[in-house]
């Protein structure tokens, strides 16, 4: 569907594009979050190590202590998550109750090196952010050196982190809806054009129109002139190809008329082999011509469709108006058509198909012909049966080769069943020959049914 529809894919491409752009702009976010984060977090722990530097005194027997207590309550409890430590020159002196029976393994730092960030071990195997500093104290006259060191559990940074997050994400999303939306919006808007082409060739092709008509934007007009100027050149090539058929058959029925004048002649004079030649050369000429001139006249579906027409109503036209010829009068004429029934045929097409079988029907038929047809979504299929003699069946092949008469004894060319192969032909149906249910013959002509 993708690769047939040139909306889905410019829809699919912007939304890839969208997609990949705000992934980035997410991922980016999320680094600069958690920066912002840690930075929030490194100023608490400076404000910690500035507060325990101001508290921490010592005893007249040279002990350090904190003479305040820092007001964040996770320092109370055991591996509460924050924690902070004092290391005297002596190894361990003061630390928060939340290490419990835990130290933080810190490295030793030079009072000129300022506050350093580091990332060690914390309690229960947790990865813990750091600031260290050390100082030198007065204290009876020794300056000894004291590393102070906060910390903080690095989970906290991911639970701090863990809203943001939920927030960008969601956020990203709705940008991202709106962004496709607009795409969509937007293409629809310049496609328009396109999709009003598309209804102007169906009118064409469905026979509504004869050109590509309505307004268009200036990068289709080339376009537009180049089909219509091909439509042009078609209804002209077929209008010249009918009326050169047409001056054709004109043109020959002269001299056929002087064949057949000379014929009567040689019957005169006594030469009935050369007079039977000559009246057999001018048959075959004669259905040789009337058929191609009903292949001529015929608009059949060419490179465009027809309008629809309500086929059900011109076939019990038709089997009306056969009715009414003297010759027809004394058989019995029934039908069995669905309610609904389109076809998207030349009208006047119809009616040489469906004439003709008629004709060929009454031709033959003892008493009885009937017209029935069925109909889905694929096909129609229409069929006239007789109770004639029908056509063995090792012959109903040539029925329809070039106008052959299967029996001389019957009026007319037997062009019949020939024309209305050749017309089915140009609709891409079919003419189908068998055994009537009636005991003659069935002729069905299958179209397609229009969608």
């Amino acid at each position: 569907m993708i690769r047939r529809s040139l909306r889905a894919r410019l829809l699919f491409a912007s939304a890839l594009t969208i997609s990949a752009a705000l992934g980035l702009a997410g991922f980016g976010l999320f680094a600069l979050s958690k920066e912002q984060v840690a930075k929030l977090i490194e100023d608490e722990l400076r404000s910690d190590l500035l507060q325990i530097a101001n508290d921490l005194d010592f005893s007249e027997a040279g002990n350090a202590f904190v003479s305040h207590r820092l007001g964040d309550p996770r320092f109370h409890a055991a591996y509460g998550g924050r924690y902070w430590q004092v290391n005297g020159p002596d190894g361990l002196k003061l630390r928060s109750r939340s290490l419990w029976d835990t130290s933080l393994e810190v490295p030793p730092l030079s009072p000129s090196a300022g506050i350093r960030r580091m990332s060690i071990a914390g309690p229960n195997g947790s990865r813990l952010l750091a600031l260290s500093r050390a100082l030198i104290y007065e204290n009876d006259g020794t300056e000894p050196q004291i590393t102070i060191t906060s910390a903080v559990d690095e989970i906290f940074i991911d639970k701090t982190l863990e809203p943001i997050r939920q927030y960008i994400w969601i956020g990203l999303a709705l940008v991202s809806l709106f962004l496709v939306g607009a795409s969509w919006l937007q293409m629809t808007v310049g496609l328009g054009p396109f999709n009003r082409l598309r209804h102007a060739l169906a009118a064409v092709s469905e026979g509504r129109a004869r050109r590509v008509e309505g307004w268009f934007p200036v990068e289709l007009e080339p376009l537009i002139v180049e089909t219509n100027t091909l439509l042009s050149a078609q209804e002209n090539t077929v209008a010249q190809a009918r009326a050169r058929a047409s001056d054709l058959a004109h043109g020959l029925k002269t001299p056929l008329a002087i064949f057949s004048a000379l014929k009567a002649k040689l019957d005169r004079k006594n030469e009935p082999e050369i007079a039977g030649e000559i009246e057999k050369q001018i048959e075959a000429m004669k259905r040789h011509l009337e058929r191609e001139l009903a292949r001529a006249r015929a608009r059949g579906g060419s490179r465009t469709h027809h309008a629809r027409i309500d086929a059900r109503a011109h076939l019990l036209s038709l089997l009306a108006s056969m009715q009414q010829v003297p010759e027809a009068e004394d058989l019995e004429w029934s039908s069995d058509l669905p309610g609904e029934m389109a076809l998207a045929v030349d009208r006047d097409d119809l009616t040489n198909l469906i004439a003709n079988l008629l004709d060929n029907a009454q031709k033959w038929a003892a008493s009885r012909i009937h017209l029935k047809a069925r109909t889905n979504h694929l096909e129609t299929a229409i069929a006239v049966e007789d109770d004639g003699p029908g056509i063995p069946e090792a012959e109903l092949a040539s029925a329809v080769k070039r106008g052959e008469r299967l029996d001389q004894t019957i009026q007319g060319t037997g062009l019949g069943l020939a024309i209305v192969s050749d017309i089915v032909a140009l609709y891409d149906g079919r003419l189908e020959l068998a055994k009537s249910r009636l005991g003659g013959l069935a002729a069905t002509i299958v179209l397609p049914t229009p969608n």
